[in-house]
C-alpha cells in the first residue's frame, strides 16, 4: 500500500524526517528500542510511525515527541492525533489489540500534570525521560497497558497522578 493512497503527503514526511533527525528524538527511540530488546520483541518502523512492536494479535504504536519546558500541550496533542491516525490507516496490518503510547522528554508537571490523567482516560500510555541517564519512566496505567509485552516496565518507579494535580484547562 503506497503512502499516496493513504493520503499522506510529502510535507508530512519531511516534517517527520526533520524531527527524527534530532539527537533527543533519537535518544527517546533508543530507550524504547532497548526496552523492546530486553523484552524479546523486535521494534519496527516506517517513514511515519516512530516505532511499533507486535506480538500475536497485540500491537503497540509509539510516537516520540520533543517538548520544551513551556510547551508540552502542543506536542502531546500532535502525538495523540498521529497515533489515532496510524491506528486507523494501518488497521489492516495491526493486530486486533492495538495499544498507543506517547514518549516525551520530560514528565508533564505543575499545571500540565492533568495531561497524564487525560491520556489515561483516553486509554493512551505515556512515558517520559528523566533528564538523566536512567532512561524512561511511566505512570501505573502505562505499566499495566504495556507490561505484558514489555515486562521491564513493571519494575519502573512511577510518580502517581493525584486529584490535586488535575488543573483546570
Amino acid at each position: 500500500m503506497s503512502r499516496r493512497s493513504l493520503g499522506i503527503g510529502s510535507a508530512v514526511r519531511e516534517a517527520v524526517e526533520r524531527e527524527r533527525a534530532s539527537t533527543q528524538h533519537r535518544l527517546l527511540e533508543k530507550w524504547v528500542v532497548d526496552l523492546c530488546s530486553a523484552s524479546g520483541v523486535v521494534p519496527l518502523t516506517n517513514p511515519y510511525i516512530d516505532l511499533m512492536v507486535r506480538s500475536g494479535d497485540t500491537s503497540i504504536l509509539f510516537e516520540m515527541k520533543l517538548c520544551s519546558p513551556l510547551d508540552k500541550g502542543g506536542p502531546l496533542r500532535r502525538a495523540l492525533l498521529q497515533l489515532l491516525e496510524y491506528r486507523y490507516l494501518y488497521r489492516h496490518h495491526l493486530g486486533s489489540d492495538v495499544r498507543l503510547c506517547i514518549v516525551i522528554e520530560r514528565r508533564p508537571s505543575g499545571t500540565q500534570t492533568w495531561r497524564i490523567g487525560y491520556l489515561e482516560h483516553l486509554g493512551v500510555g505515556i512515558m517520559w525521560g528523566n533528564d538523566d541517564p536512567e532512561g524512561l519512566r511511566c505512570n501505573d496505567f502505562t505499566k499495566a497497558l504495556l507490561g505484558d509485552l514489555l515486562p521491564p516496565v513493571k519494575g519502573w518507579k512511577t510518580a502517581p497522578v493525584s486529584d490535586s494535580d488535575s488543573a483546570a484547562v
